[in-house]
């Protein structure tokens, strides 16, 4: 039996106008990288929204991500 993939979010954060987002894997394809958090609940992404760690904290657990490169691809989904 072959299973569907697992879709991933990573964080959550919240953009100017206060919007809430979600940061998910690449593997998302054209979702990724950022769905508004009405949207990934809609897609049924794990883990729940709420349980998703704040930006901050995510760039505290993972010294290998890049938070300026983030920025940008965060600016250019708006």
């Amino acid at each position: 039996m072959r299973r569907s993939p697992v879709m991933l979010g990573l964080f959550r954060t919240v953009k100017a106008d206060g919007s809430e987002w979600a940061r998910v894997r690449w593997a998302a394809g054209d979702a990724a990288p950022y769905l508004s958090r009405q949207m990934y609940q809609a897609l049924h992404f794990a883990p729940p929204y709420e349980t998703l760690p704040a930006r901050s904290d995510f760039i505290l657990q993972h010294e290998d991500f890049d938070p300026a490169v983030d920025q940008v691809e965060f600016a250019m989904s708006d």
